[in-house]
């Protein structure tokens, strides 16, 4: 995020990779140093953005957590976007403050590495792997969740099997980033 924009730099069902700053929800997350959301856009008060974006994108939900770095600047945030309204569960909320957190280590540690190597190690590689493993074991757990069709106890309980699937792949990787951390950064 600059001045003027915010850039997306991943992104899953949105193609605009540059919007202005003061459209941006992104903008409002990195001025604090908690969760950010917004169950109903619409239900929204006027607030200090333009919500031309989000509204274009037919987008209801907002949840963002900023994305700090070593030294305590916000750069970024990490967030989720739905076309519906929706609360955020703390078992979610706590997921989305986790992967908020390895982006920043993620992001910490690439730009340490290219500093002293401008060549991705294989180390590296070997996360970056495991990291798209990952991202697409949550997808599917995602996928899994969007399509419970049975009802009452079962879908419960599959539900919770389920996110603690995603929990159980967040921590793995949290594990891994740590230990490339310490091994690279010694």
């Amino acid at each position: 995020m600059d001045e003027e924009h915010t850039s997306i730099k991943a992104s899953y069902g949105v193609t605009q990779h540059t919007i202005p700053r003061q459209q941006s929800l992104c903008a409002l997350t990195i001025l604090q140093d908690a969760i950010l959301i917004v169950e109903d856009l619409d239900q929204e008060p006027a607030t200090v953005l333009d919500f031309a974006f989000v509204r274009s994108l037919h987008m209801r939900f907002y949840a963002g957590y900023p994305l700090p770095t070593s030294a305590g600047y916000n750069i970024g945030a990490l967030c989720l976007l739905d076309s519906h309204p929706r609360t955020l569960s703390s078992p979610e909320q706590h997921r989305l403050q986790l992967l908020a957190r390895l982006t920043s280590q993620l992001l910490e540690l690439r730009l340490h590495l290219q500093q002293r190597q401008p060549v991705p190690s294989p180390d590296w590689t070997s996360l970056y792997d495991a990291l798209h493993t990952a991202l697409l074991q949550l997808d599917e757990s995602d996928a899994q969740l969007r399509h419970i069709r049975t009802a009452g106890w079962a879908a419960s309980l599959y539900q919770h099997k389920i996110q603690q699937r995603a929990d159980t792949i967040v921590y793995t990787l949290q594990r891994q980033i740590t230990a490339l951390q310490a091994r690279l950064l010694s």
